[in-house]
């Protein structure tokens, strides 16, 4: 039976069985782990799109709040793109072209 097809429950024992396993994790490393959560910040997500990211939630195994903070946390190094900052700059670039075009054809 793969990973993707065990139930979360088998999937929780079959881990918990190879916790100890250096084949199943890898090299050992020490980390550095906070556990106080001292600060709320509330964010507002329409109904489409916190149904999407309860789904991934859920797919990854992950309650909601673990998830989010897990996604804002690996998000300054995915590269993330403002796509309405990014039209605005489109949109200056292309004045910026257009008009100096215009200058040299004047």
């Amino acid at each position: 039976m793969s990973e993707r097809e065990m139930s979360n429950a088998e999937a929780a024992e079959f881990y918990y069985e190879h916790r100890d396993d250096p084949e199943m994790w890898g090299e050992q490393v020490d980390a550095k782990i906070s556990r106080k959560l001292d600060s709320v910040v509330s964010v507002r997500f329409n109904s489409a799109e916190i149904e999407r990211i309860q789904q991934a939630a859920d797919a990854a195994g992950l309650s909601l709040s673990s998830f989010i903070r897990h996604a804002a946390l690996t998000a300054p190094g995915a590269q993330v793109l403002d796509i309405d900052r990014a039209r605005k700059d489109m949109a200056q670039a292309r004045r910026f072209v257009l008009d100096a075009l215009k200058a040299l054809h004047a």
